[in-house]
């Protein structure tokens, strides 16, 4: 049987997803993960360190640094959860998450989510997972130590999930690829009210290893970048988060269609005076989305809200399978214009399950539980 999770109260608006793996985390993870045999482990880079060219954008390469949380939160009774999920085909899919001893864990499915196969890479816990193509994947796995918790590293297996590789040290909080080297991360980097420092937004044409900091700040006086889901190389679309208070926020989804260059606020809401752009509610805290090239997509929120747009982002709706305060969406996919995923916490049955739909989130169904029950 499962343990007890603690509750969630109001989450801390830098974290997100990572946030809650770090909820779960029962061990402090080193200051360097520990790395899986035959694996590549690049040095950390100093943050403080000069940007450098980068000659295939010519954007300066940087390595982000954000402010770090003061105190990490409340540790909770163990409990074995899965905290992403990604999928390469409606059979073929992948959940990374934590086990009851805070360790890294990969679910794998080969029937939809019906059934999973369990392995234990020796990784830290799993944040985040993103996949491209037949079989590669990516994770972002969380340290929880006394002077950080939060994002440390992207690792890569090019084997569907069966191995991995620590790629580098990032803190990077959500990452989407559109093929085997050319992907988009964000970093929250909106320290007070006053809107984004920087553009917290990161590019990579090697698979990962090193990222460029586009210019400008997309997120503006919204907030600062949380999530990111890209569809080809030029258009993507990215999430904002404001400062955030009794269950509402400052937020916004943003759309590029050339590389990074120019940004188009699809929809916004401002906690001043302000006009609102678009139709997305002021309630819960946007944290991450998954967009198709349709203009479909569906986007996730750190309360328990679940939400859908069928236009490029600027009209979202409510839907299942997420419940305010009760079933928390913990990370989504959207595998084609009708086929979505969540991972969810079901405060109620203290587990996490896979949620389906196939019909572009009109009806769902509950799966699995994710990972499988001992």
């Amino acid at each position: 049987m499962r343990g007890t999770y603690g509750g969630f109260g109001s989450p801390v608006r830098r974290s997100g997803t990572l946030e809650l793996i770090a909820l779960v985390a029962l061990a402090a993870c080193s200051p360097t993960p520990t790395v899986v045999p035959n694996s590549a482990t690049p040095s950390l880079v100093n943050p403080s360190a000069s940007p450098t060219s980068s000659a295939d954008t010519g954007i300066a390469s940087v390595e982000p640094t954000p402010t770090k949380p003061t105190q990490p939160p409340d540790q909770p009774t163990s409990v074995a959860v899965a905290n992403a999920i990604a999928f390469w085909t409606p059979s073929r899919g992948i959940a990374g998450g934590a086990d009851t001893h805070g360790a890294g864990e990969v679910s794998l499915t080969s029937d939809g989510g019906r059934t999973w196969s369990v392995k234990k890479p020796g990784l830290p816990p799993i944040g985040f997972v993103t996949v491209v193509g037949s079989s590669d994947a990516w994770a972002i796995t969380t340290c929880t130590r006394d002077d950080y918790w939060g994002a440390c590293a992207i690792w890569r297996s090019l084997d569907a999930g069966s191995s991995w590789t620590k790629v580098r040290n990032s803190e990077l909080q959500a990452i989407s690829f559109v093929d085997a080297l050319h992907g988009w991360g964000v970093l929250d980097t909106e320290p007070t009210a006053g809107g984004a420092s920087t553009s917290g937004v990161f590019r990579t044409a090697d698979g990962g290893r090193t990222w460029s900091e586009i210019s400008g700040k997309p997120c503006g006086q919204i907030g600062g970048p949380t999530g990111v889901s890209f569809v080809t190389a030029e258009r993507g679309w990215v999430t904002c988060l404001g400062d955030a208070g009794t269950g509402m926020a400052a937020k916004g989804v943003l759309e590029t269609r050339d590389a990074g260059r120019t940004w188009t606020i699809e929809s916004a809401v401002y906690m001043g005076d302000q006009a609102a752009i678009g139709s997305i509610a002021a309630s819960d805290y946007l944290i991450g989305l998954s967009m198709r090239p349709s203009g479909v997509g569906m986007a996730w929120e750190g309360r328990g809200s679940t939400i859908r747009t069928a236009d490029g982002g600027r009209t979202w709706v409510g839907m299942p399978p997420g419940s305010f305060d009760v079933a928390i969406p913990l990370g989504g996919w959207a595998l084609t214009d009708l086929d979505w995923y969540y991972v969810i916490w079901d405060g109620d049955l203290q587990d996490t399950a896979l949620w389906a739909t196939h019909d572009g989130g009109l009806h769902w169904s509950s799966i699995s539980a994710v990972p499988p029950g001992v």
